[in-house]
């Protein structure tokens, strides 16, 4: 059996980074009304770019179901990437529109996503923070997965994080006073 869960735990993982049109799918084998089915599977932004289980649970409720003090919880969200496209020229070929079409929607989805769930965390009562990589950061490197620009963006990361991030506490666009801790 842990045989099994180990084995899906790493379908999953794989389809969870299978980019569509980069890379195939993941087929996984499900049973529904009684037939067997084959489902393909890839990256799960694009059904959302930042995942918070939302309205599947009360944050307080589920601290004083397992005897802890249902405190006041904080979300932090780590946006693996930059809200504002990095200035280019966009070549007239479809290919090159429907890039920076996608690009724009992908930016416009995770803006969305740190909207809802920063309503969440309001109902919740709950802290809200979240951070992006800095604009100031260059991500092109000289080929898809660049190796070396990997380890580039790592280090900048693991730097921010050495002298401690500067979390947003509101979504991008939404200017308020700043709430206390």
């Amino acid at each position: 059996m842990a045989g099994e869960a180990l084995e899906l735990f790493r379908r999953v993982m794989l389809a969870s980074a299978s980019i569509p049109i980069a890379f195939p799918p993941v087929f996984f084998q499900v049973e529904a009304g009684g037939q067997r089915h084959d489902e393909m599977h890839v990256d799960g932004a694009v059904a959302a770019k930042v995942f918070l289980t939302g309205g599947v649970f009360r944050f307080a409720h589920v601290r004083s179901g397992i005897g802890q003090d249902p405190g006041r919880e904080n979300v932090f969200v780590i946006h693996n990437g930059k809200l504002r496209a990095q200035p280019s020229p966009t070549t007239r070929t479809l290919r090159g529109i429907a890039t920076r079409v996608l690009d724009a929607a992908s930016r416009s989805a995770v803006v969305g996503d740190l909207f809802r769930i920063y309503a969440l965390t309001l109902h919740e009562r709950a802290g809200f923070h979240w951070i992006t990589i800095a604009d100031s950061v260059d991500l092109v490197g000289a080929e898809v997965f660049d190796p070396e620009k990997m380890r580039e963006l790592y280090q900048i990361g693991y730097r921010a994080a050495l002298a401690g991030p500067d979390w947003e506490i509101y979504p991008p666009g939404l200017q308020l006073p700043r709430r206390a801790p």
